[in-house]
C-alpha cells in the first residue's frame, strides 16, 4: 500500500492507506480505510457522517444488526431492580462507566451533575437516575429524545452539542460519551464542543473501540463506514 496525501485528524502525522474500495454500510457508497503512521488511528475517507442513515438506525433498531441489543435493554431496565447493575454486566462499556462514576463520586465536593452525551432512547441515564445520580441525557435525535421522555421522564434535551452554548449555571460535572467519538466527522473539533459542556474542574469519560483488540492483519474490524469513521 502506498502513501497517500491526507494526515492524521488527531495528531497531524502522515497517513498511509490500508485499504480501498471498502463497500459502506449502505451498499452504494465506497471507503477508503487510512491509518496515521504515528498514532495509530485507523479512519475512512470520505468521513462524512450520514445522519439520514443513523436515523433509520434509530427508527428500526430492533431489528438492525450489531444495534438490537439495545432495544432489549431499553425494554428490560424498568423491570430490573437495580438498572445500572444489570448493565454493566452486560457491556464493558457500561461497566466502566459505572465504575468510574462511582469513583468521580468522592472527588467532587457536592453530587456531580451528569450529561450523557448521545443517549439514545434513555436507558442508560434511567439506569444511572436510579443509581442516585443527578443525570440528563441528550441527544441530537428528536425522535431519541421523545421515545426517552415517554419512557423514563423528562431528563432528556435534544442537544446538537457542536453548536450547543450553555451558560455557566446549566454546565455539567461529567460529560459522559460512551461509543460515541467514533461516529463523528471531526473527533477533536467534537471534544472541543463537548468542553464547553463542561463546568469548571469538570470531567470527561468517554469509550471508544479499541482496535488493538482485534488481529493486526484486519484493517478494519468495526462497523462499517459512515457508521464508524473511526
Amino acid at each position: 500500500m502506498h502513501m497517500i496525501t491526507t494526515t492524521c485528524p488527531i495528531c497531524s502525522n502522515p497517513a498511509r492507506k490500508v485499504l480501498d474500495n471498502l463497500v459502506g454500510y449502505r451498499a452504494d457508497l465506497v471507503f477508503t480505510i487510512v491509518e496515521c503512521t504515528a498514532c495509530g488511528l485507523s479512519f475512512a475517507l470520505p468521513a462524512v457522517a450520514d445522519a439520514i442513515l443513523y436515523q433509520w438506525i434509530y427508527d428500526n433498531v430492533e431489528r438492525v444488526p450489531g444495534y438490537a441489543r439495545y432495544n432489549s435493554y431499553f425494554n428490560r431496565v424498568k423491570a430490573e431492580q437495580y438498572p445500572l447493575r444489570y448493565l454493566a454486566n452486560q457491556e464493558e462499556a457500561y461497566w466502566a462507566c459505572e465504575t468510574y462514576l462511582r469513583n468521580a463520586r468522592t472527588r467532587f465536593l457536592k453530587e456531580p451533575r451528569v450529561l450523557e452525551v448521545g443517549c439514545g432512547a434513555g436507558y442508560f441515564c434511567y439506569a444511572l437516575r436510579s443509581a442516585g445520580y443527578d443525570a440528563t441525557g441528550c441527544d441530537i435525535s428528536a425522535s431519541a429524545i421523545s421515545k426517552a421522555t415517554g419512557a423514563f421522564g423528562s431528563y432528556y434535551r435534544v442537544i446538537d452539542i457542536e453548536s450547543a452554548d450553555l451558560p455557566p449555571s446549566e454546565r455539567y460535572d461529567i460529560v459522559i460519551m460512551m461509543e460515541i467519538i467514533e461516529h463523528v466527522s471531526n473527533p477533536a473539533q467534537f471534544l472541543d464542543a463537548a468542553r464547553r459542556l463542561l463546568a469548571p474542574s469538570g470531567e470527561m469519560f468517554l469509550t471508544t473501540p479499541n482496535k488493538e483488540a482485534f488481529s493486526e492483519a484486519s484493517s478494519w474490524d468495526t462497523e462499517l463506514p459512515p457508521v464508524h469513521l473511526y
